[in-house]
């Protein structure tokens, strides 16, 4: 079973590295993820060859992907990260040469449908992860408070597991990151919602005092009628319940009301 996965992984490597599709996001950020890639290729392209006899022709084809791989090591540690690529899509080219030519049609065959499983898979987690960078970028604007521990924690392992081929794993962990995304999305509208409604209400009380304030000066003007600021301050009361009781809205179509009121008053 291990060396099924094995060649799995190889399998996904080497159909990515072939159609063009760029490697990982580890291996553009950590090169030296490109050797261990390498180096477990050619562990399981060993493996298979001492398990069985082979031609004179795939015993030199390792033995030059084995050298691209040493080559691989060097390069990293001279930091020539252009000539590790290199090596490294040398030997993996090699490792794929080899591995048509010792191993079944069947099995190939199997190993690409994994590849293309696991591609999938690590297709679906890449866009998860950038979603999950929008809403920390969110979340850190509006000092939301939000713990992204967990998720980071699950992203983490669905990494490794999609690396170590356990697709059935994988698969559950994305479930749950979605599950998660949607419940960390949901908080953050709620928060925004609240904020939203913190500033109307805070808006208003101001808008409110500043209407009382003027209805004040309006009592002490000649020719003003009574009733119409009893009325006004009438209108004035009601909408310092709505505010008090959260009713926002209600509360700013009274003030606009008032406002027109005093308006008045004061012409």
């Amino acid at each position: 079973m291990r060396a099924i996965t094995s060649f799995c992984l190889l399998a996904l490597v080497v159909s990515m590295v072939f159609s063009g599709i760029p490697i990982s996001v580890e291996a553009q950020a950590d090169p030296n993820i490109l050797l261990k890639i390498a180096s477990q290729a050619q562990k399981q392209i060993e493996t298979q060859i001492s398990n069985q006899q082979v031609s004179d022709e795939v015993q030199k084809l390792f033995e030059e992907g084995s050298a691209e791989v040493d080559s691989l090591k060097d390069s990293l540690e001279n930091d020539d990260i252009s000539s590790a690529r290199n090596h490294f899509l040398s030997a993996m080219k090699i490792f794929k040469k080899i591995s048509q030519m010792i191993l079944e049609r069947p099995t190939v065959g199997t190993a690409i449908s994994v590849s293309n499983t696991a591609y999938s898979l690590s297709s679906d987690l890449e866009r998860m992860v950038k979603f999950l960078s929008k809403l920390k970028t969110i979340a850190e604007k509006h000092d939301s408070g939000i713990d992204f521990s967990e998720i980071d924690r699950l992203i983490s392992i669905t990494k490794s597991n999609i690396y170590d081929g356990n697709f059935d794993e994988t698969k559950k962990n994305i479930v749950q990151i979605k599950r998660l995304l949607s419940d960390i999305k949901t908080t953050l509208v709620a928060q925004a919602n609240e904020s939203k409604t913190a500033r109307a209400k805070d808006f208003a009380q101001k808008h409110l005092e500043k209407l009382a304030n003027l209805i004040e000066k309006v009592k002490n003007l000649e020719g003003i009628d009574p009733s119409q600021i009893q009325e006004a301050e009438r209108i004035l009361s009601e909408a310092k319940n709505l505010l008090s009781d959260g009713n926002t809205d209600e509360a700013f179509n009274l003030l606009r009301t008032l406002s027109e009121l005093v308006k008045k008053l004061r012409s």
